[in-house]
């Protein structure tokens, strides 16, 4: 089904929060990971900013998906046909799609950021909720078998599947954190820290397997080992660890209050 499909809409959460100035240069942080983490797995894409979303310009959906369900800073993302801002284009791009649902249920969402444009959201959820309830499909608002979801920016942004993006910050934008990577806590301890928006620092002896697995997660960013402990120190303003140590430094310790199975359930949807 992904070659019918022509970009990812993708959504970010947290950031929309901010104040204006900040949240533009987040949004400036995420879409240069984001752009960073394509260019470095060969994917080629454009990525762009819209109003709450970043759109991935790009025909191989599934190589840039496994690309934006590590990218710190996506909350969601969903494969879309992209077409003009139309209604009969909305209507031609509706069917199309609702012709690979499943036999059953169906509801409408809509959501208009560009107020220029004729309709306004209910309008186009009734207007294409007919169309495709003539398909054969039964309506059903409150737990339907597919749902047709229809976003007007510049552009219409029309999909059926939303899959889950980690969350969090963007990767550099809450400074530098040391931290160790010598076995699977450190590794949830450090991946736990660059949710929040932190770049880690390996100190010391590390588990090289662990590192390429953190590395997988960095998207647009470069997990480093330490080759001088004194000058990268420098550069951070924190400890990511989960042990007790003696330092002047501020200690984070973001596996306070988990159970360890809690930790080990974490660590395996992590590393699956």
């Amino acid at each position: 089904m992904s070659e019918i499909y022509n970009g990812i809409l993708a959504r970010y959460g947290e950031i929309f929060l901010k104040g204006d100035i900040v949240r533009r240069k987040f949004e400036g942080v995420l879409l240069s990971n984001l752009q960073r983490g394509l260019k470095d797995a060969d994917i080629s894409a454009k990525v762009r900013l819209l109003r709450g979303r970043l759109f991935v310009e790009i025909s191989d959906i599934d190589s840039a998906s496994n690309i934006l369900a590590r990218t710190f800073g996506i909350v969601s993302y969903s494969p879309v046909i992209v077409c003009e801002k139309k209604y009969n284009e909305i209507k031609k791009t509706s069917i199309a799609l609702a012709e690979k649902f499943k036999k059953g249920s169906f509801a409408v969402e809509a959501r208009r950021s560009d107020k220029s444009f004729a309709l306004n959201s209910q309008q186009i959820k009734e207007k294409i909720g007919n169309v495709i309830r003539k398909m054969g499909f039964s309506v059903d608002l409150t737990n339907p078998k597919n749902r047709l979801c229809i976003e007007v920016h510049e552009k219409c942004y029309v999909y059926s599947t939303t899959m889950k993006g980690p969350g969090g910050m963007p990767l550099g934008t809450a400074g530098c954190v040391a931290g160790f990577l010598r076995d699977r806590k450190d590794f949830l301890t450090d991946w736990m820290l660059m949710k929040r928006g932190a770049v880690v620092v390996i100190l010391g002896k590390y588990d090289r397997k662990l590192l390429r697995c953190l590395q997988a997660w960095s998207v647009g960013r470069e997990v480093r080992a330490a080759r001088n402990i004194g000058e990268s120190m420098k550069k951070c303003i924190a400890i990511a660890t989960h042990r007790k140590i003696k330092t002047d430094m501020v200690v984070l310790n973001p596996l306070v209050g988990f159970s360890d199975k809690e930790i080990k359930e974490k660590i395996s949807s992590i590393l699956r």
